[in-house]
């Protein structure tokens, strides 16, 4: 069995940090309350998605009027792209009909 780089920085995370008899939450919520700062894998330790989500809020707060307009095109071209994709005909196997 193949270890993705994502699976494996998960793992060091929860081996790292994860203590199931602390009480302080579950995997997800002990790792985004790391404080090791200088870990190198810090930036990319697995978080809930509603973390995800408030940071994204954080970076469109930010965002000049440009930035923000290139912000929003760039997800209407991967909305569109993510809906074609969903409404393509599935093709038939070879030799069944």
């Amino acid at each position: 069995m193949k270890t993705t780089p994502l699976k494996a920085i998960h793992q060091h995370c929860f081996n790292c940090i994860y203590d199931p008899k602390a009480g302080n939450g579950k995997k997800h919520e002990q790792t985004e309350a790391c404080t090791s700062y200088k870990c190198a894998l810090y930036d990319l330790r697995p978080i809930t998605s509603a973390e995800k989500s408030r940071r994204n809020d954080e970076k469109i707060k930010e965002m000049s009027s440009a930035q923000l307009d290139a912000y929003k095109k760039s997800k209407a071209v991967k909305a569109a792209a993510f809906k074609r994709n969903i409404t393509k005909p599935v093709e038939s196997i070879k030799g069944g009909k």
